[in-house]
């Protein structure tokens, strides 16, 4: 999922139980999280929206 102004990318990680944040120019690692079994990610911005 790309932030609503598109500087990151957060993909999750279902294997590795983590989500990966990307800089979207520099496709460098910004940061990782743990999180059991992520399977989505929606910011709030989105999250009621279907079909996007």
């Amino acid at each position: 999922m790309f932030t609503p102004r598109g500087h990151e990318v957060w993909v999750s990680v279902r294997d590795e139980n983590r989500v990966r944040i990307y800089d979207t120019r520099s496709f460098a690692l910004l940061a990782e999280i743990e999180a059991a079994a992520p399977s989505g990610i929606f910011f709030t911005a989105r999250a009621h929206r279907t079909g996007l």
